[in-house]
Formats: C-alpha cells, sequence, structure tokens
C-alpha cells in the first residue's frame, strides 16, 4: 500500500516539473510576423539615401567659334549668263586637287539645294547660306561645324544628319521656319542669332544639352515664350543674351540663378515690373 501512494505522489510532482519547464525552443523563435518587421528594419532604404536632387554635369567641352562671315570662297548661282560663266571659272580654279583640300570655309548664294559638285571641298567647316530658302544638300560636307544664315528663309522642317554635326548656328537677318524640336542639333554649342527669328522657337531648349551660348540680338520677325525655358536643366550654359524691342519675347526663363550662369542679360520691351524687379536681383 505505501509502494501505491509513494508511486502516485512521484507521478504528480514529475507531471508539475514538466508542465513549469520553459520551453526553450519555442522562447527563442519570433513569430513570423515580427521576423519579417526585424527584416524590413534592416534593409537600408534606397530612397532615403539617395540625394534630394539629382547633380546635372556639363560633359561637354566649350568651344570658341569667329561669328564673323568671312569665307576662303564663295559661289553664286545667277541667271546671268556672264556671272554664270564666272562662277563657273572661279569653281574650276578652286577645284582643282592643289586647292580644293585647301578650302574649310565656303559662302554659297542663291542655292536653294546645294549642287553634288561642291562635295569635292570636303574639309569645309563652315558654311554660309545667303539669300536662298532652303538647306538641301548640307550632308555633303562631312566635317561641317559651323552654319551661318544671311538674308535668308529656310525651312528646317526635314531632320538631316548635319544638324547633328553642327557646334555653332548663326543668323543673320533670317527667318527659320519650321524648326519643331531642337533635339536633332545634339552638339551644338552656340546660337546666336541677330536681326532674326524663329517661327516657331522650339520649346524643347534644355535639349540642347552642350549649348554654352545663346544670343538672341534685336530679335524680330517671330515671338518666342521665354517661359518655357528652365536653364537650371542646362549644365553647359554660361552665357545668356536676349535683346529684343520688337515684341519678341515673351516673360523670362526660369532658372536664372544657377550657379553655373555666368553673365545673364535679359531686355525687352514686355517685360513686366515684376520681372524686371528679379533681373535686378539678379545683378
Amino acid at each position: 500500500m505505501k509502494k501505491a501512494v509513494f508511486f502516485l505522489i512521484s507521478l504528480c510532482l514529475f507531471s508539475c516539473h514538466r508542465t513549469h519547464t520553459p520551453n526553450t525552443t519555442e522562447t527563442n523563435v519570433k513569430p513570423d510576423s515580427m521576423q519579417a518587421m526585424d527584416a524590413i528594419d534592416s534593409t537600408p532604404n534606397e530612397e532615403a539615401l539617395a540625394p534630394l536632387d539629382t547633380l546635372i554635369v556639363c560633359e561637354c567641352p566649350h568651344l570658341s567659334h569667329d561669328d564673323r562671315p568671312s569665307v576662303d570662297v564663295g559661289f553664286a548661282k545667277n541667271r546671268s549668263k556672264y556671272l554664270s560663266t564666272k562662277n563657273d571659272s572661279l569653281f574650276r580654279l578652286w577645284s582643282s586637287d592643289s586647292l580644293a583640300k585647301t578650302v574649310t570655309s565656303i559662302r554659297l548664294s542663291h542655292y536653294d539645294t546645294i549642287p553634288e559638285k561642291f562635295k569635292v571641298f570636303s574639309n569645309v567647316e563652315k558654311v554660309v547660306l545667303s539669300s536662298t530658302k532652303g538647306v538641301e544638300g548640307l550632308d555633303i560636307f562631312p566635317k561641317l561645324k559651323v552654319l551661318h544664315f544671311f538674308a535668308a528663309q529656310v525651312s528646317l522642317k526635314k531632320k538631316a544628319k548635319w544638324m547633328g554635326r553642327i557646334e555653332a548656328l548663326f543668323a543673320q537677318k533670317s527667318h527659320i521656319l519650321d524648326l519643331e524640336s531642337f533635339m536633332p542639333f545634339t552638339d551644338l554649342r552656340i546660337l546666336q542669332v541677330s536681326h532674326s527669328g524663329f517661327k516657331p522657337f522650339p520649346s524643347d531648349l534644355e535639349a540642347l544639352s552642350c549649348l554654352n551660348r545663346i544670343t538672341l540680338g534685336a530679335y524680330m520677325f517671330f515671338k518666342a515664350d521665354l517661359t518655357q525655358w528652365d536653364l537650371s536643366l542646362m549644365p553647359c550654359l554660361s552665357r545668356v543674351r536676349l535683346l529684343s524691342w520688337h515684341d519678341g519675347f515673351i516673360g523670362i526663363p526660369k532658372g536664372l540663378d544657377s550657379p553655373h550662369l555666368k553673365s545673364v542679360s535679359i531686355s525687352h520691351n514686355l517685360l513686366t515690373e515684376e520681372e524686371k524687379e528679379e533681373l535686378k536681383a539678379l545683378k
């Protein structure tokens, strides 16, 4: 009997001991939701580490080109028999092997389409087009870097390879028509026009990512909405000169306080008093 009672007491104590013994496996394992939370907390927040503003850096070296329309040789398309004969004689002289390769700049007048024969001047880097209504054929000059328009009325609606090659575009007393976007001019560093105008002026000036200098002097014929420009997006741009007395501009560009801008001059007869004060504050 005593043995039976002792057995029952021992069994009860053993059972109680099992009930209160901590289960190490269960206490060391966290619930799935807490594990997931720890994983989230330990992962770097990439958005938080990213800078608030992405720094735009100029990757195009600044270049300088002479804005004078002086050239090595010039040719003119003429209906006069005398002048036509003179022009042909001049071409025969300069197209000879001894002289053709020395020509690096050329003036072409009254040519709406440039004749194929002029490709003999394969080292031409500057072309002056005067009194013309077209620019067809410029791709025959593979080294073209500078293009001048003088007293011209040209349409730039059609894209061409030369647009991606030129580094400077100058215009005097000219109408530049049908240019919908600056995107084809991927290497343009200088845009300078005087007594001239674009119709329309493309709204995406920021597409000229290599532009160093823009000068629109005595801008006329058509309006350009300057409020569409954001100069802070053009890190290569250092000089801005916008002048008009012929209702040529509307407003002022954004980003005029950008650190890469070294010189800014804007004057036109449609400036508001608020815009004038903003320009004064830049000085």
